[in-house]
């Protein structure tokens, strides 16, 4: 008898071990503790907005006239020293200077006018604002301001007053967009006095020259 106690003693001491190393081995691991993170948008570089984008200031008159192919002592008699090639128009009254870049159109009938009345740049020289012969339509529109829609525009304006139907000191400085039949576009900046201005011409959408109106052929 008391080798049966000794021995449901012990083995119940046996069963004892087995049951507390079973419940180690079958314990779930705890949990790790979540990794606070910080939201994205407090450590990411933020994508800047259209607001963000600086819009174009209007051109001034001043800006044309400080365009390098522009300068008050251009007479013809310069132009001859420069070694410009030179033609009459006699039936037109005026008198062309031009070489591989650009052409100076003289109006002759305005004898009181010594320079330039048209400055017409058709070669590779960068003019004001850095546009070039060859720049996209889009990449002309992008330096001005666009304060309208000019494809819905009954003027083609894209910014000012620009209204050919009104007088001319009402425009004020405007830019506007025509549509040729051929498919081709004139882009026109107008200054505060409306003289000077700069019209550029675009063929397929490519700019193929652009000119400079100083003065009025009235």
């Amino acid at each position: 008898m008391r080798k049966n106690i000794i021995f449901l003693f012990l083995l119940s001491m046996v069963l004892t071990g087995c049951s507390t190393n079973s419940s180690m081995e079958t314990s779930p691991s705890p949990i790790p503790s979540p990794v606070e993170s910080t939201p994205v948008a407090e450590t990411s570089t933020p994508v800047p907005s259209e607001t963000n984008v600086p819009t174009p200031e209007v051109m001034t008159k001043q800006e044309i006239y400080d365009f390098d192919l522009i300068r008050s002592d251009w007479t013809k008699e310069r132009m001859e020293e420069l070694g410009l090639n030179k033609e009459v128009n006699d039936s037109g009254g005026e008198t062309y200077f031009s070489n591989d870049v650009v052409k100076y159109i003289y109006f002759d009938a305005r004898s009181v006018e010594t320079t330039p009345a048209v400055i017409d740049v058709f070669g590779d020289h960068p003019g004001p604002r850095g546009v070039r012969v060859g720049d996209t339509f889009e990449n002309v529109m992008s330096l001005f301001p666009q304060n309208e829609d000019w494809r819905i525009n009954a003027n083609g304006v894209f910014y000012g007053k620009y209204n050919p139907d009104a007088a001319q000191d009402t425009w004020g400085s405007s830019g506007y967009v025509i549509t040729q039949d051929d498919g081709s576009r004139e882009v026109s900046i107008i200054t505060e006095d409306v003289y000077p201005f700069v019209r550029f011409f675009l063929k397929d959408d490519v700019l193929t020259h652009f000119t400079f109106f100083l003065i009025s052929a009235n």
